[in-house]
């Protein structure tokens, strides 16, 4: 009797998966772009875990900024102390946070995979630090094939705290 309970939950969960694979792929081939984007919602989902250190701390996510994760060596393989370039333009990137200066030279999150350093994360208090804004920014020279915005767009919305829409 066990047996065949555990039986039916792996095949329910094989079935489910199977589903939710398939729903996210297209005949474009946006399946391809499946993981990638699923290790961008891991992240952010990092961030918001990682950021509730920062609020019980100061009761508030007043002053938080991406020197605080850079603080706590968040994902350091993605971090980015500066900019290449030398600065970020605000007209160079779409989903841009309010109230960060123009040109920004960082630190943020830089994506790997197929959007490379085309895609960046960067986090801000929005308000009076109610809560945290995690911004992603697309370069609107960006040259990585649209069908990953798309796949990435319906990956995140899975997320109740995503709000989305830049693409």
């Amino acid at each position: 009797m066990l047996i065949g309970i555990l039986v039916l939950v792996v095949l329910i969960l094989v079935i489910v998966t199977v589903m939710s694979s398939s729903s996210l792929s297209d005949k474009n081939g946006g399946s391809k772009y499946i993981a990638e984007a699923k290790k961008v919602a891991v992240m952010m989902n990092d961030l918001k875990g990682a950021a509730q250190f920062y609020y019980t701390n100061n009761e508030s996510y007043a002053g938080i900024d991406m020197n605080y994760f850079k603080g706590i060596h968040f994902y350091d393989t993605n971090m980015v102390d500066q900019d290449p370039s030398g600065q970020m333009i605000k007209d160079n990137w779409t989903n841009w946070p309010p109230n960060l200066e123009d040109p920004y030279t960082g630190p943020y999150l830089e994506l790997g995979g197929t959007p490379g350093d085309q895609m960046r994360i960067i986090v801000a208090p929005i308000g009076e630090g109610e809560t945290m804004g995690v911004y992603l920014m697309k370069n609107i020279n960006s040259t990585f094939d649209p069908q990953y915005s798309v796949v990435l767009e319906k990956v995140l919305s899975t997320d109740p705290d995503y709000l989305g829409g830049w693409f």
